[in-house]
C-alpha cells in the first residue's frame, strides 16, 4: 500500500515485528514518559513518610506534657492533703488543750490515807473516794480553790503498780511534806495519781482518760 508521501509501506511485515516488552516499575517508582524509560522515583513516598514522622513526633510531645500535667496535678493533689492533715493535727492539737475527752479524777488525801494503800481507778470510784471534773473549765475552777498534787511513778509490777505497798508511804510523806512546805491544809489537798486517775478495767475509757492528760497537769 502506498501512503500519502508515495512511499510503499508494508503492513503485513510491520505486523510480522517482534513487539517490544514494557518493563514494570517497582513499588514507590514510576516513568515518566510511556514506554521502556528509566524508572525514577515518585514523591508521594517522601512526603508520606515526612508527614508519618511529624505526626510521631507531635504524639510524643503531647504524651510528654500531659505525664508532666499529671504529675504536677497529683504533687498539687499530695500538697493539698498534707496541708489538710496538717490542719486537721493542729485542730486536734487545740481540742486536745481545751477539752477533756474524759472526766479529770482526783482523790483527797484523807481518802488515800483511809484506803491503806493503792487503790484502783474502779475500786476508789465504787468506794465513793474520788472527787471528778468533766470540763477544762472545772478543772480549772478546782484547781484554783483547792491544791492538787501530780504524782508520777514507776510501776514496781505489771498488773500493780506498788504490790508490796513502798510507794504508798512515800506518797503520803511527800503529800505532807508539800503542804508544811506550802502552808497548805491536807484536809483540803487532791492527788492524782495514775493507778487511782485513770481506769485500768476498760480500754477504751483508759485511752480517752490518757488522751486528757495534756489539759490536766498543764492546768
Amino acid at each position: 500500500a502506498d501512503d500519502a508521501s508515495g512511499f510503499e509501506v508494508d503492513f503485513e511485515a510491520l505486523r510480522r515485528l517482534p513487539a517490544a516488552e514494557c518493563q514494570p516499575c517497582r513499588f514507590a517508582y514510576h516513568k515518566p514518559s510511556a514506554g521502556n524509560g528509566r524508572c525514577v522515583p515518585q514523591q508521594w513516598p517522601a512526603i508520606a513518610g515526612t508527614s508519618v514522622c511529624a505526626l510521631v513526633v507531635i504524639v510524643v510531645l503531647m504524651t510528654f506534657v500531659r505525664c508532666v500535667y499529671l504529675r504536677r496535678l497529683l504533687r498539687l493533689a499530695e500538697v493539698e492533703r498534707e496541708s489538710a492533715e496538717k490542719d486537721r493535727r493542729i485542730r486536734q492539737a487545740v481540742t486536745g488543750v481545751t477539752t477533756l475527752e474524759f472526766p479529770l479524777a482526783v482523790m483527797p488525801l484523807s481518802k488515800l490515807r483511809e484506803q491503806g494503800r493503792l487503790v484502783s481507778y474502779e475500786e476508789a470510784r465504787d468506794a465513793g473516794a474520788l472527787r471528778f471534773c468533766d470540763t477544762v473549765e472545772s478543772a480549772v475552777a478546782f484547781a484554783a480553790g483547792l491544791p492538787v498534787m501530780f504524782v508520777s511513778h514507776q510501776w514496781l509490777s505489771r498488773h500493780h503498780p506498788d504490790p508490796k505497798a513502798q510507794h504508798y508511804p512515800a506518797i503520803l510523806e511527800a503529800a505532807e511534806a508539800l503542804c508544811a512546805r506550802q502552808g497548805l491544809d491536807p484536809e483540803s489537798l487532791h492527788i492524782w495519781l495514775d493507778y487511782h486517775s485513770i481506769p485500768q478495767e476498760n480500754t477504751t475509757t483508759k485511752r480517752l482518760a490518757i488522751g486528757s492528760l495534756a489539759p490536766s497537769p498543764a492546768r
